[in-house]
């Protein structure tokens, strides 16, 4: 067995089929032949793959997320460049270039979800796109 960065375990053919898997995890969330290959789930699942196959670079993806959330208010852009950090923090700040596929894999990542925005991004530039809001528990004043 080798030993990725992370500690995780795992041997050596195997990372080729997580990726598979992985691939058709998304494209199945992403376009779900039951209701009609409208999907929308990607980022979940992609979020999913990461904590299985990148922990740590998954971890500090998460908190660019977060920061553009609370900087932005949007979670659409969090995504977007959550995902493009992806690639970046796996590769130049941690440094892993044992697994090639790995490496496909996370700019991959960066390509395919800016291609499945595109909507929002479209929203995000006309100043259309909804911010994220936390709901207040309490008394209704009506």
């Amino acid at each position: 067995a080798h030993f990725f960065h992370d500690g995780r375990t795992t041997f050596p053919d195997a990372i080729e089929l997580d990726i598979i898997l992985a691939f058709a995890a998304v494209i199945g969330h992403v376009l779900p032949l039951y209701v009609g290959f409208k999907g929308g789930k990607g980022i979940a699942t992609l979020l999913g793959i990461g904590l299985a196959l990148y922990p740590l670079s998954t971890f500090i993806t998460i908190l660019v997320f977060v920061i553009v959330l609370l900087l932005s208010g949007y979670v659409s852009l969090g995504s977007i460049i959550a995902s493009v950090s992806f690639p970046i923090t796996y590769i130049f700040i941690l440094g892993n270039y044992e697994y090639p596929s790995l490496i496909v894999l996370a700019v991959a990542v960066a390509v395919f979800v800016p291609i499945t925005h595109r909507k929002n991004i479209k929203r995000l530039i006309n100043g259309e796109e909804s911010k994220f809001k936390v709901k207040k528990k309490g008394k209704d004043n009506s």
